[in-house]
């Protein structure tokens, strides 16, 4: 359990709710945030070698206090089909990490 109760490790990554949380209600510009792509990692939607990865958050409520709970998920995708979805990821992530330019 990490120290801060508000940070949660991710894999490739740090996730700050409390960041996310502040970008929700202000607004701002998207986090800087880099995600460590590896070959093994593959595109969620066709299987292919990811080279994008998005960091999207999403808040459900607490069943018992109606609490609402910040959570984030990452979702990888190959260059295809990352620049397909560019404008849903770009309305929708907290925060893009692109790698196609690693593509040889």
């Amino acid at each position: 359990m990490p120290d801060n109760p508000f940070t949660s490790t991710m894999p490739g990554g740090v996730f700050d709710q409390e960041a996310v949380a502040r970008i929700l209600d202000q607004g701002s510009e998207p986090i800087d945030w880099t995600y460590e792509l590896h070959r093994a990692d593959r595109c969620d939607r066709c299987g292919a070698q990811a080279f994008i990865a998005a960091l999207v958050h999403y808040v459900t409520t607490d069943e018992w206090n109606e609490n609402p709970v910040t959570h984030a998920t990452v979702l990888l995708f190959c260059a295809h089909h990352g620049r397909q979805h560019s404008v849903a990821l770009e309305v929708q992530a907290t925060a893009i990490s692109d790698h196609s330019d690693t593509i040889n």
